[in-house]
């Protein structure tokens, strides 16, 4: 896949939709502050620019390398996930590489500690990666095996033009 971005209030919708239908009991009060006050400040401040929703689930990001979904730089903005059942320690990271090999360039990072956690992190001015996109569940808190599917959680990236 390549970067393919599109008016930023049809991420938005993408981003509710997601949030609102997703995952068992769905996201905290938190999370959908978290994403409306970002919703808000990228329209009003940053002039409503344009945006990629990028859905991945368990599977996806638990590959042995990660998943690099657009393979070209880009500006992230933010990450969610949900966890699934289980209790298993899973630590997902966002990396400014084309893989999950070199644990220094994982610039965001969160766990999932207990069942139907949820991690989330939102940048309004945007992380720059300058070489690519990589997201990744290992099992340790200094990188480690990749987790087990079922392990980590679904989610999604919103990512714009660098």
């Amino acid at each position: 896949m390549a970067l393919a971005l599109e008016d930023g209030q049809r991420v938005w919708l993408k981003v509710q939709q997601y949030l609102t239908t997703h995952g068992v009991g769905g996201p905290t009060g938190a999370a959908l502050d978290a994403f409306r006050t970002l919703k808000d400040w990228m329209v009003g401040a940053k002039g409503n620019p344009q945006l990629q929703f990028i859905p991945f689930s368990d599977a996806d990001i638990t590959q042995d390398t990660g998943l690099s979904p657009i393979a070209v730089p880009c500006t992230f903005y933010a990450i969610y996930v949900k966890k699934g059942a289980t209790a298993t320690d899973s630590y997902v990271r966002v990396y400014n590489q084309a893989s999950n090999t070199t644990i220094t360039l994982a610039f965001v990072g969160g766990i999932l500690a207990v069942a139907n956690d949820e991690f989330y992190a939102v940048y309004p001015k945007g992380i720059k990666l300058a070489t690519d996109l990589t997201i990744s569940a290992d099992t340790g808190a200094g990188a480690g095996a990749e987790s087990t599917g079922g392990d980590a959680g679904d989610g999604f990236v919103i990512v714009g033009a660098l």
